[in-house]
């Protein structure tokens, strides 16, 4: 019996096969004034993990995917941390401090970008459908923004557009629907969904922290239903949903828009929906 040598090749960005581009490292962090965000490679360099002051809101857990997640009939889950179905095939990342291009791929495994104005760009493609991320961090501030551009005409079952998985210390929640109306609670660790409307912005606030964050919709023009989803799922997380195009045909060579500003406040208790109004406005 002939015995063949295996060699296994790591390369900078993925575990994978010499036709797989190394981006990056396997993680690389940006800090900037009380933000640290991580960037990590399995997840295909969305973000994975968010620090305000020191303290961690936006988890890491297995399963806590941020970023841009198509749903289709049939398949499944495809973007991002979903990869059980199919890998979304990124194409390009580029990344920018201070107006100034970084060379991403000479990063060190965790290496940390300080910056007081940082930008990535990502594009990728899934099942002919081209996107383009930009997130930018910069005032304390997380604006998102996701370019879908269909090469054919695509029926899709639904898109997450942007996804962020707070920490279950995440207790209270509050949110304006886009009718102009408020709707607040506190999370019960009952597992169910909350809001299911179309919004102006929604937050999220944890007493034991006295932190909280604020999600500002800034633009969107995709087709059909619009919603927000507060996922109340301990001990993984509390998570932010925006979900849209619910069994519709995204058109060739259409392009849709939608931007996401995230805040982050530090207040009391009995302070939080004032914190909230202020930080939704400043945004």
């Amino acid at each position: 019996m002939k015995i063949v040598p295996v060699l296994l090749l790591t390369t900078l960005g993925f575990i994978c096969g010499a036709e797989e581009k190394a981006f990056a490292p396997q993680s690389f962090y940006v800090s900037g004034g009380d933000l640290k965000v991580r960037f990590d490679a399995r997840k295909f360099y969305t973000m994975n993990r968010i620090e305000y002051k020191g303290k961690l809101l936006g988890v890491d857990n297995t399963g806590s995917h941020y970023g841009t997640v198509f749903s289709f009939s049939g398949v499944g889950f495809i973007g991002t941390g979903h990869i059980e179905n199919e890998k979304e095939n990124l194409k390009s990342l580029d990344a920018w401090s201070n107006g100034k291009k970084i060379a991403l791929e000479n990063l060190k495994n965790n290496e940390e970008i300080k910056s007081t104005d940082f930008k990535l760009v990502r594009k990728s493609e899934i099942k002919g459908i081209e996107i383009s991320n930009t997130i930018e961090i910069k005032d304390n501030v997380i604006y998102e923004e996701v370019e879908l551009s269909p090469k054919e005409d695509i029926k899709i079952a639904f898109v997450y557009n942007f996804m962020h998985p707070w920490t279950t210390e995440m207790d209270r929640f509050a949110a304006e629907t886009s009718d102009g109306k408020r709707e607040e609670g506190i999370f019960v660790g009952d597992g169910k969904f909350r809001v299911n409307k179309d919004f102006n912005w929604a937050a999220f606030y944890s007493a034991p922290l006295k932190m909280g964050t604020v999600l500002r919709r800034i633009e969107n023009s995709s087709p059909g239903k619009s919603i927000i989803m507060l996922w109340d799922k301990p001990p993984s997380y509390r998570k932010f949903y925006f979900k849209s195009s619910p069994n519709e045909t995204l058109k060739k060579g259409a392009v849709y828009k939608l931007c996401l500003k995230t805040g982050f406040f530090e207040c009391q208790p009995e302070e939080w929906l004032s914190a909230v109004e202020k930080t939704a406005v400043k945004e």
